[in-house]
């Protein structure tokens, strides 16, 4: 369980012992969703499902992670690991320019 949905877990049980029961359900339906979201390995922070251009015309359909830049197929093969540093998305990410 992340960080995250333990705080909600735990202000809805606080709220619902205060007797606001409809906050209370509002944050446990929060805290349910949150954690049905797939993490990343690496980092931690939730992934979106995604398509990875690998040669002429092959995509491979899997996971990426926003946060680190790694790429997840189907299967669970790690295809890419993150940005590199000195290319274009990774002085985006990290603001150089």
């Amino acid at each position: 369980m992340r960080k995250e949905v333990k705080e909600l877990a735990y202000r809805a049980i606080i709220r619902y012992l205060n007797g606001d029961t409809e906050t209370a359900r509002k944050l446990v339906f929060l805290a349910e969703k949150l954690d049905k979201q797939e993490t990343c390995r690496n980092c931690g922070k939730p992934i979106i499902k995604a398509m990875y251009f690998r040669k002429k015309n092959v995509w491979v359909n899997g996971k990426f992670c926003t946060s680190c830049g790694q790429f997840i197929d189907n299967k669970g093969k790690i295809i890419k690991r993150g940005f590199k540093r000195g290319t274009d998305v990774w002085e985006r990410k990290n603001k150089l320019n």
